[in-house]
């Protein structure tokens, strides 16, 4: 577009009914008081900067932004979000807003709940939650609810995946229709975030990452599952991201911009220009192309650097005076997109391709390239594993010492080890630093499974440990007990010093079975590394994606008093009640009694779930209505295309069960 082309504008889209901070109140549960910090900020981001601010920085949000994430602020900030987009569609349903009779309106109006949807992943997006959001469909603005799906970006397997701890795990959301065939799904991917947040250390990584657009790394570790989850959905896709989820979207453009509908994004820095073409660049070959909107907001500190494809769109973002943030970090957060006095000015960009080439190669390439090398690395690899271990273990450390002293004032409690080759001092202080490191071992791991007992958890590693044993089999309890007892003997026997005095057994007994959870403790982590390089390992659920985490009731997939309509076949219904009674769970394919959960409709009748599957034998292709909850109709839609699929390929009973299982699991997963 040309330069200073207007692109869109003259809309004032409110997230909620008033700009204006709530406040705080006594008497409020924890829970209202976090929900009413989570509006007060997306009325900042949303609504345009104002006065007042500073009432947001209390000590509570300074520890989640920090230290630890606050669960309570993280599921305010969805109910936020969600009221929100609830009080944007009725506005742009009075206002009618539409792509003929106002086109600019419209154009701001999509752009503004890209941006709010780009925003909507620092809220911890939970799985277990729907989300309803305004849309364009058949000619008026109607809210959809959506079902969120996590995709990993982060490597799950190989030598890097050992680096990558729970709280390092990134993921892209895609959001799916439930109920709705003909809404567009949407693919978000999330900007860096703030210290305490998911996946905060690895995004910083990927956004320094030498001689690379920023987000590459975590783009070529998951295009993959990207890709899966794009050729699954039934309609092109929007994406839409900020700052480095932005610049993720920007390369998804390049490489699979066939299967987007449209790609929005906020604040990105731009494509890194290799000397040698990415693989991942196809946009020259793409015979469909997306069109892509880049937004640059007034004083943002990234989107400077970078180059763009010509043929993008990409706008200047001007606020009002008066909504404006006070500073480059504010310029990068604010969604401006809501006010109607906001300038979408056009950018000429080829010519702004070349303004930036020396700042690109003396910034972009050369400077990020030396901090990537020289401290990124080294604390990636180095430094943040240590502190970790420290921050983690202090308990233990702490033992260590107090266990040193205790060695170094008393030799005689401390192990009896013979070295010919060292020194009596030198031997001495060998024997105390073992000492003091294995029994501390033993006393930490001991206590951390006393209080699992005392709890009723299994978090320890012993508690671990020994779930996994009960696992197992007699015969193999036995080997792995002997197999082990024989390798801590033979490793301790020559060099323990003849057992000649009580103190000395005592000794050497303490050091025998300090030995034998150490060993075993060393054998769990060389195995579990072996299985991550290798792939072998089971990828589990973060812990931000619990299903145990409070949700919100309106919410919630799961909730009775949600339930929504949805359309099937007979034919598919039949399909997944086979699926589910038969092949999952090795029952009758007619039910003797119906529990009433699903409630079927045909000709405004009410149907039983028998009813229902005898007529399917009869009218295959009728269609009739099912109501159940949000998590249920999800369930039925993706079982009905995996079996789709099997049909397809005629695979064997064992087979079915095995593809069928991954949803199935998925499903009871969050009925807690």
């Amino acid at each position: 577009m040309g330069n200073g082309d207007v692109y869109a504008g003259g809309l004032n889209i409110p997230f909620f009914a008033s700009a204006h901070f709530e406040k705080s109140a006594d008497g409020r549960t924890s829970q209202e008081q976090a929900n009413i910090i989570a509006r007060n900020a997306l009325r900042l981001l949303m609504m345009g900067w104002q006065n007042g601010w500073e009432d947001l920085l209390s000590l509570q949000v300074i520890k989640a932004v920090f230290l630890r994430r606050d669960p309570e602020l993280m599921r305010g900030m969805r109910l936020a979000f969600q009221q929100g987009f609830q009080h944007v569609c009725e506005h742009l349903q009075s206002a009618s807003v539409s792509p003929e009779t106002a086109p600019l309106q419209f154009k701001q109006a999509q752009l503004f709940l890209s941006n709010c949807l780009s925003l909507l992943p620092y809220g911890d997006l939970n799985p277990y939650e729907s989300v309803a959001i305004p849309q364009w469909i058949n000619n008026s603005w109607q809210l959809v609810d959506y079902k969120v799906v996590p995709i990993e970006l982060t490597p799950t397997r190989g030598f890097k995946a050992l680096f990558i701890k729970d709280e390092d795990r990134v993921f892209a959301y895609g959001l799916e229709p439930i109920n709705r065939p003909d809404a567009e799904p949407h693919l978000i991917f999330m900007g860096t975030t703030y210290p305490a947040g998911q996946g905060f250390f690895s995004q910083i990584k990927t956004d320094m990452e030498a001689f690379e657009t920023a987000g590459k790394k975590l783009y070529r570790s998951g295009h993959k599952k990207i890709i899966e989850w794009l050729d699954k959905q039934q309609q092109k896709v929007h994406a839409c991201g900020i700052s480095l989820g932005g610049a993720l979207v920007g390369i998804l453009s390049t490489h699979q911009g066939d299967k987007l509908s449209r790609a929005v994004i906020l604040n990105p820095a731009g494509l890194y220009l290799p000397w040698r073409k990415s693989r991942f660049d196809r946009w020259e070959q793409l015979d469909v192309k997306p069109p892509v909107c880049v937004q640059k907001n007034k004083n943002d500190p990234v989107s400077p650097f970078g180059v763009w494809k010509e043929d993008w769109d990409v706008i200047e973002v001007i606020p009002p005076k008066d909504k404006e943030g006070p500073n480059a970090l504010a310029a990068h957060a604010m969604n401006y997109a809501g006010l109607a006095e906001t300038q979408f000015l056009g950018v000429d960009t080829k010519a702004d391709n070349e303004a930036r080439s020396k700042r690109n190669f003396i910034l972009y390439t050369m400077m990020r390239s030396l901090f990537y090398y020289t401290a990124i690395i080294p604390f990636y690899y180095l430094i943040l594993p240590v502190l970790r271990y420290i921050l983690s273990h202090k308990m233990q450390l702490t033992l260590t010492v107090a266990f040193a002293l205790l060695f170094s004032s008393q030799p005689a409690f401390a192990l009896a080890l013979i070295i010919p080759a060292l020194t009596a001092p030198t031997l001495l202080m060998f024997n105390i630093v073992v000492s003091s490191v294995m029994t501390a071992f033993l006393v930490d791991k001991s206590l951390a499974f006393l209080m699992d007992k005392v709890n009723g958890k299994k978090e320890s590693d012993f508690s671990r440990f020994f779930s996994w044993l009960n696992q197992q089999s007699l015969v193999a309890k036995l080997f792995f007990t002997l197999g082990l007892a024989t390798m801590v003997w033979e490793a301790a026997a020559p060099i323990i010093m003849p057992t000649l005095i009580p103190l000395i057994a005592a000794s050497t007994a303490l050091y025998i079975l300090a030995a034998v959870p150490l060993a075993i403790y060393l054998v769990h982590r060389l195995g579990s590394a072996i299985q991550i390089i290798f792939g072998w390992n089971e990828v589990q659920a973060p812990l931000c994606h619990d299903p145990k985490l409070p949700r919100n009731d309106l919410m919630n997939i799961y909730s009775e008093t949600q339930k929504v309509e949805a359309e099937f076949t007979y034919e598919q219904l039949n399909s997944y009640y086979h699926a589910k009674r038969c092949i999952l769970k090795n029952k009758p394919f007619l039910p003797e009694m119906d529990k009433g959960r699903v409630e079927f409709r045909a000709d405004d009748s009410s149907l039983s779930k028998r009813e229902v599957l005898e007529r399917g034998l009869s009218h295959p292709k009728t269609v009739i209505t099912v109501k159940a909850t949000k998590a249920k109709i999800y369930d039925i839609k993706e079982t009905v295309a995996i079996m789709g699929k099997i049909g397809l390929h005629q695979l064997e009973e064992g087979r079915i069960k095995e593809s069928l299982e991954p949803q199935h699991q998925a499903y009871q997963r969050g009925k807690v």
